[in-house]
């Protein structure tokens, strides 16, 4: 019997990995931008010490209505724009080699950074924030 429940724990833990994990409120919170109420979360990143990152597939029209709402901009100059968490993701990345395409919102308060860029084409959504890391220094200090 002992056998059986340890199996069963076994299967439930193991299966409890296969969502991927995203803090929508915590990115609404320090950012101030709200998600639209569908998307599909690709891949989500965090490094447990300043950065977190996630990437979102959206439907196109969504995703220029929700450009014009939150006041994106054109990509003119992709290298001033530093995503150390979105460049860590593992699938698809913005490409900065048709910068026609990307938009940009980027923000900060007194103790984050946050940056958000879409590819209306690939419909995708990009998102980041960098924190304090541990020691209690914040980003951009």
């Amino acid at each position: 019997m002992k056998i059986l429940i340890s199996v069963i724990l076994m299967i439930t833990l193991c299966s409890c990995g296969n969502e991927v994990y995203f803090d929508k409120t915590y990115y609404e919170r320090i950012s101030g931008i709200k998600f639209p109420a569908k998307y599909k979360v690709v891949e989500t990143y965090d490094n447990a010490e300043f950065v977190t990152a996630a990437s979102l597939k959206i439907d196109s029209s969504v995703l220029k209505e929700f450009s014009t709402l939150n006041h994106f901009d054109r990509v003119e100059y992709p290298f001033s724009l530093f995503c150390s968490g979105i460049n860590a993701l593992k699938g698809t990345k913005p490409g900065f080699e048709s910068k026609e395409a990307l938009l940009y919102v980027s923000g900060y308060s007194k103790t984050n950074i946050w940056l958000y860029i879409i590819d209306i084409k690939k419909e995708m959504l990009w998102v980041e924030i960098m924190y304090p890391d541990h020691g209690g220094t914040n980003p951009g200090e």
